[in-house]
């Protein structure tokens, strides 16, 4: 019984942490993509990539439908069409330069 109430207080708090760990990851990845926006508007004004409706979490959502599939034939993983706007977002706010066609 002793040591139920020792431990139970030390779980706790390991679990605040790791909230706190991701709330804070993921604060400084919107952060990160709107400085990068920030960036954007400034160097190239009205041709900048947008953030829409100025919404990370719409423009995070609509990057969630980028889909991969297994090719049963050679067992690969092959990324889906993604679309200009999903490439240009990628590009601008992740810094990512091409999408890999196929892994493995």
């Amino acid at each position: 019984m002793v040591y139920f109430l020792e431990f139970r207080p030390t779980a706790l708090i390991y679990g605040y942490y790791g909230k706190l760990l991701c709330y804070l990851l993921a604060e400084s990845l919107i952060m990160m993509i709107y400085d990068a926006a920030k960036k954007e508007l400034e160097a190239k004004g009205d041709k900048a990539v947008k953030v829409p409706g100025n919404s990370v979490k719409a423009m995070l959502l609509k990057l969630d439908k980028i889909q991969m599939r297994r090719v049963s034939i050679n067992h690969k993983w092959v990324v889906d069409a993604v679309t200009k706007t999903q490439l240009l977002w990628l590009k601008t706010f992740f810094k990512i330069k091409a999408l890999p066609k196929s892994i493995w």
